[in-house]
């Protein structure tokens, strides 16, 4: 009996170590109301989906989710890395850590596959932003990538050496291995009307105009600091996934 709490309490705090975005993480609220989390991992490399769920919810013989009460998509943008495009928990449910934890999940099935998480490209609530700043400021337990804005040619039809020089008018790298859209970040942290457009390539004639808040340092500052303009992997992510699956808490299908 003695050995068992042990052990019980030693994946409890590798859970807590790995996975703290909240003071704690309802793991023991997962087995004491017979709560599981199930992975739809058919097709990792271009969806996944984690759903949270009663125990009697979920056919193992046959890999099927009848019901649920929370769920995340994860779907591939390229360049090895996913990005969650929904994420959603009843309402009855909310406010007790299962958003973290489905995250946490998420992002430990993510590095299972070498692949890299990031939050949607689009558009991104208040609550899940919370969570990458929280990863952000996590280097010990997250592997942090930051990311770079997508060139002009790209994005804004810019054509060689007229509006455009590749060697000048990019924004953090000239390498495009990590370029990705960034409209997330811009509709939730970025503060346009403090960016100045003095800099001389943002002019017309020089630089596509809509990009001239590229050469303010405010702005670079501001994208620097989003946990939304990086890409993340766990670094313990099998142990992870391993203690949970070691409860009967996590399933794959």
């Amino acid at each position: 009996m003695k050995l068992k709490k042990i052990v019980r309490q030693t994946i409890r705090n590798l859970i807590m170590e790995n996975a703290s975005i909240l003071d704690t993480l309802p793991v023991s609220n997962l087995q004491r109301n017979k709560f599981i989390i199930v992975a739809d991992m058919q097709a990792p490399q271009s969806e996944i989906g984690v759903y949270l769920c009663n125990v009697e919810d979920y056919d193992e013989e046959f890999g099927e989710v009848t019901d649920y009460f929370g769920k995340m998509n994860i779907s591939n943008i390229g360049k090895r890395t996913m990005q969650v495009t929904g994420s959603g928990i009843s309402s009855r449910y909310r406010r007790k850590g299962f958003g973290a934890l489905l995250y946490n999940v998420a992002l430990a099935l993510c590095t299972s596959q070498n692949l890299w998480l990031m939050s949607d490209r689009e558009q991104v609530t208040s609550q899940a932003d919370r969570i990458w700043d929280t990863w952000k400021s996590m280097p010990d337990v997250y592997v942090i990538d930051q990311t770079d804005h997508k060139q002009p040619d790209e994005t804004h039809y810019a054509t060689l050496y007229d509006d455009y020089d590749p060697d000048v008018d990019f924004f953090l790298t000239k390498t495009r291995d990590d370029d990705f859209n960034q409209a997330s970040f811009e509709d939730n942290h970025a503060k346009f009307s403090s960016y100045s457009d003095d800099d001389p390539r943002a002019q017309w004639g020089d630089m596509v105009k809509d990009w001239w808040y590229f050469f303010d340092d405010d702005y670079k500052e501001d994208f620097l600091e989003s946990g939304l303009t990086k890409r993340y992997m766990m670094k313990d992510a099998a142990n992870f996934i391993k203690a949970l699956e070691s409860q009967d808490l996590l399933y794959k299908i």
